[in-house]
Parts: C-alpha cells; sequence; structure tokens
C-alpha cells in the first residue's frame, strides 16, 4: 500500500467530518431562530463571523502544520471544535453564539480544513499525481455533506436542533483518532524523496516575498474570494429561501444539500482529472463561468421542486471543484514544500468573502425580505471571477534560496 494512500482516505474522513457538520448548520437556522427568537441576521453574523475566523486561521495552521506536523494541530481542532458546538447549543445569548458558532467553531474549522489536510497530502503525493489526490481528499468533505444533509434533517425532527448539536459535537471527537495518520508526516517534513525531487525547498520568508508580487497568486486569492462569497450565501440562507417559496415542498430543503454534496463528490473528482488534461487555471475559467450561467438561470426559471433540486445539482458539480484546481495551480506556481501556508492565505481570502456573502445574505433578508439582490451579486461575480482567471500567471515561480533548510529522510 502507498504511504499516501491512508493519508488521503483519513484526510478526506477528516474533511468530511469537519466540513460536512459546518456546511449543514444552515438547516438549524429557520428551526433555532423561531425557537430562539433571535433574528435570522444574528445567526447569519455567527456564521459570518466564523467564516472569517476561519480564515484568519487558515494560514497560521497551515503554517504550523507545514512546521510541526499536522497531527497535533488537527487533533487540537476536533477537540475545539466538540467545545464550540456544546457551547453553541447552551448559548443563553447572541453573544456566546456568536463567540461559540463564530469564534471557537471557526477557530476548529480553520485548523481542521484543506490548508493543513491538503497541505500534508500534497507533500507526500508525487507532482503529476497531486491534484488527482487532492480532488480525492476534497470528494470527503463533499461526501460528509452529502451523508450529513439527510441526517441532519433526520435529527432535527427527532431530536430537535439543540440536541442535534450535540450529536455533532461527539462526531467530531472523531477528528483526534483519524489525525493520528499524519503523525509520520513530520518526520518528512523537509524531504522530497517522496516526490522525486532532489532539492533543498526556499526558506517560507523568500516565498512569501515572491508570492505577495505574483500576479497569479493574487488573482487566485481575487477568485477565491468570489467564491467563498458564493459559498456562504447559499450553505448560510438557502434553506431560507427555500421556506419563503410557497410552491416547494418541506423535504425540498433537506434534499437540496444532500444533492449538492452528492454531486460536489463527482464536480471535486472530475476537477482533479481535468486538471491532468487541462491548465487548472482554464479548468477554473469554466467552472466560474458555469456559475454565473446557472445562478442566472435559478433567478429566470419558476420555482418548482424540480427547479430547486436541479440547481443544486448543478451548483454541487461545481461547489468545491474549485478547491482541487487552486490548490494545484498555487503548488505549480510555489512547489508542495509551503503548500499548507500559501493555501491558508489563499483560504482567507475565500474566508473574508464568505463572511460578505453570509452575513449580507442575513441583512438584505432581513431589510428587504427577499434575496433577489443576493442572487444578481452572485452572478454578477461569477462572470468576473471567470474573466480575471484568464490572465493567470501560472509558471513556476522563481524563488531565491536565501537560507539552507534541513532535510529529515525517513
Amino acid at each position: 500500500m502507498r504511504p499516501y494512500l491512508l493519508v488521503i482516505f483519513c484526510g478526506g474522513s477528516i474533511l468530511g467530518l469537519s466540513f460536512g457538520v459546518r456546511q449543514v448548520m444552515g438547516l438549524l437556522v429557520p428551526i433555532a431562530s423561531a425557537d430562539t427568537g433571535w433574528t435570522i441576521s444574528s445567526y447569519a453574523l455567527a456564521l459570518a463571523i466564523q467564516n472569517l475566523v476561519w480564515g484568519f486561521v487558515s494560514p497560521v495552521a497551515g503554517s504550523l502544520a507545514d512546521k510541526h506536523g499536522p497531527a497535533r494541530v488537527l487533533a487540537i481542532a476536533g477537540v475545539i471544535y466538540c467545545f464550540g458546538l456544546v457551547l453553541m447549543a447552551t448559548a443563553s445569548s447572541e453573544l456566546l453564539l456568536h463567540a461559540s458558532a463564530g469564534g471557537l467553531i471557526g477557530l476548529a474549522v480553520g485548523s481542521s480544513a484543506f490548508p493543513v489536510v491538503l497541505g500534508a497530502v500534497g507533500r507526500l503525493v508525487p507532482d503529476d499525481k497531486r491534484a488527482v489526490a487532492i480532488a480525492w481528499t476534497t470528494a470527503g468533505g463533499s461526501l460528509g455533506q452529502f451523508l450529513m444533509a439527510p441526517v441532519t434533517s433526520v435529527f432535527l425532527v427527532q431530536f430537535g436542533w439543540y440536541n442535534t448539536l450535540f450529536i455533532f459535537a461527539a462526531l467530531v471527537l472523531m477528528i483526534v483518532p483519524l489525525a493520528m495518520a499524519f503523525s509520520a508526516s513530520r518526520r518528512r517534513r523537509h524531504t522530497h524523496i517522496a516526490l522525486g525531487i532532489d532539492e533543498l525547498p526556499a526558506p517560507l520568508k523568500s516565498v512569501l516575498r515572491v508570492a505577495q508580487r505574483h500576479q497569479g497568486f493574487l488573482l487566485l486569492n481575487v477568485g477565491f474570494f468570489v467564491c467563498g462569497f458564493h459559498i456562504a450565501f447559499i450553505a448560510v440562507h438557502l434553506p431560507t429561501y427555500i421556506t419563503t417559496l410557497p410552491t416547494i415542498s418541506p423535504w425540498v430543503i433537506g434534499a437540496s444539500f444532500s444533492a449538492i454534496g452528492l454531486f460536489n463528490v463527482i464536480g471535486s473528482l472530475s476537477a482533479g482529472y481535468a486538471a491532468k488534461i487541462f491548465r487548472p487555471k482554464w479548468a477554473l475559467v469554466g467552472l466560474y463561468g458555469s456559475r454565473c450561467l446557472i445562478v442566472i438561470a435559478f433567478l429566470l426559471l419558476p420555482k418548482t421542486d424540480i427547479i430547486v433540486m436541479a440547481f443544486a445539482s448543478l451548483i454541487g458539480l461545481i461547489w468545491l471543484a474549485t478547491v482541487p484546481l487552486t490548490s494545484a495551480t498555487v503548488g505549480m506556481i510555489f512547489g508542495p514544500r509551503w503548500l499548507g501556508t500559501l493555501f491558508g492565505l489563499v483560504m482567507l481570502s475565500h474566508q473574508a468573502g464568505a463572511f460578505l456573502g453570509a452575513y449580507i445574505g442575513g441583512v438584505v433578508f432581513d431589510f428587504a425580505g427577499n434575496y433577489t439582490a443576493m442572487w444578481i451579486s452572485v452572478a454578477v461575480l461569477s462572470g468576473l471571477a471567470a474573466l480575471l482567471h484568464v490572465p493567470i500567471n501560472d509558471k513556476r515561480a522563481v524563488i531565491p534560496q536565501t537560507a539552507i533548510t534541513t532535510r529529515y529522510v525517513t
């Protein structure tokens, strides 16, 4: 068995738990809001804070994992995640809601999501297999959403939103034993033998100096900002939006999230294999352009059960497909050594967009009583992101060797 296959499996499982629980929180919002009396925008602010904290934590967690190995980072994240969910369930004020659902869970998700997990996988996989391996790992997060959506719908009916959060807390503790599969990666953190590259990696300071001026890296950040805006808006507000449509059956709320998760698995895997055929940046152009067209069609078509499910399925195909493609492009430009740190910085941009998508969506709904302006914004930004990816320079950057980095060989 190849050594990186276990890491792919455990990494995908961690993403499935971390991302699966995170992505279905939107299903709890309408029910919890009605029960507590707190507004939709208050819950939207909590989840917006979560996205922002997630973003700021991502590069730090990615850097810690790059330097000290991902196992400890992931294990601590699992414990914090559990505590944050318990506190969210027992919050007696909106301040505690924002501190738990926003601060603690944001810290946990930021430390157990893409930069840490994909950075570890990216370092252990050969160059020609990296995009596919990252796609399979990312698909674990998609599968988690697919499984968690119908399960959450059942839990909400049988146990209510309060007890459902306690069940989630128990589930995310599984991240701790799964993280142990990454314990060996610390010993390999400076070696490129697994990659077949006999070279010393450039020091982080040199890489960051080049990255902050690199046109391709900066445009990837802008594109991922738009991606975050879309994902957070839909994840947080799609259930509430569906409840405003009188012609839609109640079962569609949970089923739409399941469809997103199921087709997300297909989309993430397809994106990884597409990167072996096309340059990833051109696949990203197509993905963002497709989002624009799908949202426009959804706005114009009559809202029926079939149309909503079709929208969820199509948006699921491109839901997280940007992740392996963006991560692979960062790897193409800077190599795998500091992939966790650099993708963490791109993730910060993603989560800044997610903060705005989640929070502004709630404000718009409370003010206007509908989401029309938000859907139009999503379509316009998608088209803009597609155009911005066309000029991306994805050639390998030249990084000066200003320091000697020690290698460890296992």
